[in-house]
C-alpha cells in the first residue's frame, strides 16, 4: 500500500568526533601562536633594566605580560618539561593530560558531545580537575610540578617587571589595543574559553 507524507529523517551525530577536536584546536593554537614575539625582542639584553620604583615595575609587567603571553607560556612549559625529564612515564601521563585539557576544554571551540548529550563546561571541568588530582597523587612528582609551575612564574614576572616597555610602543600601534583587550580590525578579544563559551550560546 502506498504512504503519503513520509518525513525523512536525517541522522544527527551523536559523539563529538575527534577530528572535530583537533581540529578546532589546531586552528585555535595556530591563531595563538600568531602572537609569539620574536625571541630576540623577548631576550634582547640591551632592554633590560632595574625599576626604579615598585609602581614602575607593575606598569611594565602590566605591559609586558599580554605583549609576551606567547612567550611567557612557552617559558613554563619548558620549565615543567625539564622538571620532568629524568621521570619518562610520567613525562608521558602528563604531556596525555595536558593534552586532554587542551583538547576538551581550553581549545575546544564547540559544545562536547557524547552519546547524543551535550556536557556541561562544569562536568568537563570536575573530571579533567579529578584526574589531574589523582594524576599527582599517583606519581612522584608533586614537587617537580610545583616547583617547576613556580619557578616558570617567577622568571615571567621578573622578566616583565626589568624588561623597558619603551620599544613595545614604537614597534607596532596595535599594542596598545592588545593590553586593554582590543584587536585592531575591531570587537573585543577574548581569552579563549570565552571565545568558546560564546561559540556555544549563538
Amino acid at each position: 500500500m502506498t504512504t503519503y507524507g513520509t518525513i525523512p529523517t536525517t541522522t544527527t551525530a551523536v559523539t563529538t568526533q575527534p577530528h572535530d577536536l583537533i581540529s578546532g584546536a589546531t586552528d585555535q593554537i595556530q591563531s595563538q601562536l600568531s602572537t609569539l614575539r620574536p625571541w630576540s625582542e623577548f631576550l634582547s639584553f640591551t632592554t633590560l633594566s632595574i625599576p626604579p620604583s615598585f609602581s614602575v615595575a607593575t606598569s611594565r609587567a602590566t605591559a609586558n605580560l599580554p605583549y609576551f603571553r606567547t612567550n611567557y607560556t612557552i617559558l613554563i612549559l619548558v620549565s615543567l618539561f625539564l622538571s620532568l625529564i629524568t621521570h619518562p612515564i610520567s613525562l608521558l601521563f602528563f604531556f596525555l593530560l595536558f593534552g586532554a585539557w587542551l583538547l576538551l576544554y581550553f581549545l575546544r571551540h564547540a559544545p562536547l558531545i557524547i552519546l547524543a548529550r551535550v556536557m556541561d563546561d562544569n562536568v568537563v571541568l570536575l573530571v579533567l580537575g579529578v584526574s589531574t588530582v589523582v594524576f599527582l597523587l599517583l606519581t612522584d612528582v608533586t614537587v617537580n610540578i610545583v616547583v617547576a609551575v613556580t619557578v616558570g612564574v617567577a622568571v615571567a614576572l621578573v622578566h616583565a617587571a626589568i624588561r623597558e616597555v619603551d620599544d613595545l610602543r614604537v614597534a607596532g600601534a596595535e599594542f596598545e589595543d592588545e593590553r586593554v583587550g582590543f584587536s585592531r580590525g575591531g570587537g573585543e578579544r577574548l581569552p579563549l574559553k570565552d571565545t568558546a563559551s560564546s561559540a556555544f550560546s549563538s
